[in-house]
């Protein structure tokens, strides 16, 4: 029979890369603002295209955020981890539109944690602040 089709041949893509999880905690805070920024983008946009943006389809709109093989999540690729003198590490944005390596994966692994714990609330404050504000 045929194996589990482990072994190198058959051309299918790369493994993904794995988080690095010691790290999230560390990108935790960066993470937050950059996926909270990119929340609020798409929150205009999707106001801006008129299509009558409810808290459930901006939900539906940040849900893959943060899954970096989604189109959605491709902002990530554009990352960088760089440590800091004090220890936490910043995420650069970078020029160039990247793979998504390690730190792609691990900065999208912490972005997950943000939206895990605040999604609702996000949406909520979005949707609020999309509707409230009149730049």
């Amino acid at each position: 029979g045929k194996g589990a089709g482990l072994g190198g041949m058959g051309g299918g893509p790369p493994p993904k890369p794995e988080p690095r999880m010691e790290d999230v905690p560390l990108i935790q805070c960066a993470a937050c603002k950059a996926t909270v920024r990119r929340a609020f983008h798409v929150a205009k946009t999707l106001r801006a295209g008129g299509k009558g943006a409810s808290e459930m389809s901006l939900l539906t709109a940040i849900a893959p955020l943060c899954d970096t093989s989604a189109e959605a999540g491709e902002w990530l690729h554009d990352y960088d981890m760089q440590e800091q003198t004090d220890g936490t590490v910043a995420l650069k944005r970078m020029s160039s539109h990247g793979e998504c390596g390690v730190e792609c994966a691990t900065a999208g692994a912490a972005c997950q944690r943000v939206l895990d714990d605040v999604d609702s609330e996000l949406a909520e404050k979005l949707f609020g602040d999309a509707y409230s504000s009149h730049d």
